[in-house]
């Protein structure tokens, strides 16, 4: 079977306020923020249609909703923001929820657990802001898994020291500093019914600027 590729822009919202998130140097990663929906006072939202001044009714504007993913391709896709979201707030937080194992398996679900554990020993260091990720491409892959493309813009976050939060410089690898937008690929694979990420695939020297 041959292989098929579609490429496509899918972007995870991004919250009202940014949080400190870690990042690995291996794969660069993580969007982390906070927020949530204005309070109302627990009330519901009133759904009723309004009357303009000449007396028509004009119905109610609905929240937009999102389309569950139905392709291989999709499901790919939104395994890894799902991926993304556990390990951005693991990052942050030193915590690693257990949602992990829906969305990551094999080799990434071992290295999360342990660069988290490397993290958040001393010295401990942040990357401090907002990551934005974008998935820009999905290659199907035979074998019943795909490699997914992210771009991930880390050009509002700073590496600070959590001791006295100074700011640190940013990740280099063999001297050499980093794109701040950078694309990462990640095998993510059917298994027990469920898309996952499986690996990290680009390496620090393979990595291009998005």
């Amino acid at each position: 079977m041959s292989n098929q590729t579609r490429s496509r822009t899918l972007r995870r919202p991004r919250r009202g306020c940014a949080v400190v998130a870690l990042a690995a140097v291996s794969t660069l990663l993580c969007a982390a923020s906070c927020g949530g929906a204005p309070d109302n006072g627990g009330q519901p939202t009133d759904p009723s249609p309004t009357t303009t001044a000449s007396g028509t009714t004009e119905p109610t504007p609905t929240e937009p909703t999102t389309s569950e993913p139905t392709t291989d391709e999709e499901k790919a896709a939104a395994a890894l923001l799902s991926y993304l979201d556990v390990r951005d707030k693991a990052y942050a937080t030193g915590r690693i929820s257990k949602k992990l194992n829906r969305f990551a398996t094999g080799q990434e679900h071992f290295a999360l657990q342990q660069f988290v554990q490397q993290l958040t020993a001393p010295p401990e260091t942040r990357f401090q802001g907002a990551w934005d990720h974008a998935v820009i491409s999905v290659e199907m892959q035979s074998g019943g898994s795909a490699l997914v493309t992210d771009c991930e813009d880390g050009s509002n976050v700073d590496v600070v020291r959590v001791s006295d939060s100074s700011v640190l410089p940013w990740i280099k690898f063999e001297g050499k500093e980093l794109p701040r937008r950078l694309e990462q690929v990640y095998r993510v694979e059917l298994t027990g019914g469920r898309w996952k990420v499986s690996s990290a695939e680009s390496l620090p020297n393979e990595v291009a600027a998005c």
